[in-house]
């Protein structure tokens, strides 16, 4: 199944303009990427809402993931078929996985990412996802890139990654980013 995916690092009070990108592209909505699909303990809201709400619990190791859709998709999406505890199917549910970056605990900036599955296997078929989801998804991600132009380092590895122009600005100052 192939992916599509965006990479970028970004600081912490920069994912105010992408969550208004986001809000002008419709009733985007978000849910904690671990929860039960149909009895989520962190109730699923507008993106900015949720992430103000719940991203301090959700944090884990310098990151917070979600998952990013229109209301209907984030509110109802399709579960897991696989053994095991319920989760959401994000290779056949509208949504695209978004994981904040945010400071590790010795002051590394965490990279940021998004991605979406364009389609999913049902039983031996691939089934395409909606044409409006994958136009709305390409927009989403091409927002990101456009909006972290510059390459910057990866702490402790042998690549760079995407970066806006302020995190550009502080790893010249010895800020550093991680994966």
């Amino acid at each position: 199944m192939k992916a599509s995916v965006v990479t970028f690092a970004q600081l912490p009070e920069e994912e105010a303009a992408f969550l208004a990108y986001l809000a002008k592209t419709g009733d985007v909505w978000a849910r904690a990427v671990a929860d039960d699909p149909t009895n989520p303990a962190h109730h699923p809201a507008p993106v900015a809402d949720f992430m103000e709400a719940h991203a301090r619990k959700l944090a884990n190791n310098g990151t917070v993931n979600v998952y990013l859709g229109f209301r209907p998709d984030v509110l109802r999406p399709i579960a897991s078929d696989i053994e095991g505890p319920k989760a959401v199917d994000i290779f056949a549910s509208c949504l695209i996985g978004y994981t904040r970056g945010e400071y590790y605990a010795g002051g590394e900036l965490a990279q940021s990412n998004l991605f979406f599955y364009r389609g999913s296997f049902r039983g031996n078929q691939f089934v395409d996802k909606p044409d409006a989801f994958l136009r709305w998804a390409t927009r989403v991600l091409g927002w990101a890139k456009r909006h972290a132009p510059e390459q910057v380092p990866v702490h402790q590895c042998n690549y760079q990654t995407r970066a806006t122009a302020r995190v550009a600005e502080a790893v010249a100052g010895g800020l550093k980013v991680w994966y």
